[in-house]
């Protein structure tokens, strides 16, 4: 991702702690993936990508926030469903991306929010996961 984040002029940033959760590690892989990937496709040359790991709440909270042009909220519950574009939708993509990415959250007895970050403009996935016992 850095290269193409780079590439984009897109700052890609990591905060992270030491987090462990029982799961599928190639599910999981592509859960990340898909988050981080959508993220870098709708933020704008010099716009912010940030991807967080953090403990709490008895699991593990993963957030992929970015400065793109964010999903109204009236669309945020349509967007999980398979093969949606939404308007404003960029590139030749499937319309799988955050389906999957609740199917998965939803086979490892999690939860997947969408919203809009604190700085008012963007799009925050907030993924929750139970952690290791």
């Amino acid at each position: 991702w850095v290269s193409r984040a780079d590439a984009a002029q897109i700052d890609l940033g990591v905060q992270r702690e030491p987090c462990s959760v029982v799961g599928e590690p190639t599910l999981l892989r592509e859960l990340i993936a898909n988050l981080v990937d959508n993220a870098l496709k709708y933020t704008p040359p010099g716009g912010r990508v940030t991807l967080r790991c953090a403990r709490g709440e008895g699991g593990v909270s993963i957030d992929v926030e970015d400065d793109g042009p964010g999903i109204a909220p009236d669309l945020r519950e349509r967007a999980f469903a398979r093969f949606t574009r939404l308007p404003g939708s960029r590139g030749n993509g499937s319309g799988l991306g955050l389906a999957l990415a609740r199917q998965i959250v939803a086979c490892h007895h999690g939860r997947i929010t969408l919203d809009t970050p604190s700085s008012g403009r963007g799009l925050r996935v907030a993924v929750w996961l139970p952690g290791v016992p």
